[in-house]
């Protein structure tokens, strides 16, 4: 018996043709590239809002710590509406890190260029630090398998488990091209190594500095965490998709799923997406990329 195509493939390669129809009639309306680069993301702000609770805002701005340290200017930023944030003159905000779920980077044209930015962009949240209770975080590590090794420092034996841990409680990132690289997986890797070269020179690299997914027009990358897991010892794969946006949307639902909590009701019924996200069609991939773990 033929299995029956997931809900959640199927919404998501209607949401990924929508964006591409519309995106297509914003570039035959709009000359100005800053214009268009607007409207796309105003395209994604669109698509957020219909799978958004909404306990969620999606907004604009810089991300800071309560340690001082300052994001760069983010092209999307999911937040919690009740929690502070700052709103400035031009619009955007600047949001304190414990209320963010997750950013978005959205170009145009994905290419060495605007990738670099966007990673940089993206690597900029990730070496926040968000203020989180001690106990809570001995309580992780522990549950993890991890050892404290001193206040806020946990060692897995395996480097690779002590990095995932490290993207614990930091918002999730992604980045999305609406058109760059189509199939073109060399390509994607080959850029992408090229931004770790300086990081990894510098001894500045790290699993959290990579997005939970990189989707462009028939490329993807994913961060070698759950949900997306390999026992090998690298921090992300690159494959090609028809439709390479379904993944990121999957991992987003995965992040909300993940986020938000919630309690069984009299019955027992706990309303989570998990077992619906399983159903999803799988997906293959055909390189590593990216920084290899030492054990």
């Amino acid at each position: 018996m033929k299995k029956q195509k997931s809900v959640f493939d199927t919404w998501s390669d209607y949401i990924a043709n929508i964006l591409n129809s519309e995106s297509d009639l914003a570039a035959s309306l709009v000359e100005h590239g800053g214009e268009l680069g607007n409207a796309r993301e105003a395209l994604i702000n669109g698509v957020l809002s219909r799978i958004l609770p909404s306990i969620y805002e999606v907004g604009t701005g810089e991300i800071i710590d309560h340690l001082g340290k300052h994001s760069r200017q983010i092209d999307i930023v999911i937040a919690r509406r009740d929690f502070p944030s700052l709103t400035l003159p031009s619009g955007s905000k600047v949001y304190p890190i414990e209320s963010v779920l997750a950013t978005i980077e959205v170009k145009s044209e994905l290419d060495s260029q605007t990738l670099n930015q966007a990673l940089e962009n993206y690597a900029s949240v990730s070496d926040l630090s968000p203020n989180v209770k001690t106990g809570a975080l001995d309580k992780l590590a522990k549950e993890h398998g991890l050892k404290k090794i001193s206040p806020g420092n946990y060692r897995h034996d395996n480097p690779l488990e002590t990095a995932r841990f490290d993207l614990l409680a930091r918002p999730t990132g992604y980045i999305f091209g609406f058109r760059g690289y189509k199939t073109s997986i060399k390509d994607l890797a080959s850029a992408i190594q090229d931004w770790t070269k300086p990081r990894v020179a510098k001894r500045n690299l790290a699993m959290r500095h990579y997005p939970a997914v990189i989707a462009t027009e028939g490329c993807f990358t994913w961060r070698n965490a759950p949900p997306y897991i390999v026992p090998d010892n690298i921090i992300c794969r690159v494959g090609r998709d028809k439709t390479p946006l379904r993944i990121l949307v999957l991992h987003l639902l995965f992040t909300l799923s993940s986020k938000i909590l919630t309690l069984p009701d009299i019955y027992g019924i706990i309303p989570n997406l998990d077992v619906y996200l399983q159903q999803t069609k799988p997906f293959t991939t055909e390189m590593a990329v990216g920084k290899t773990f030492n054990k």
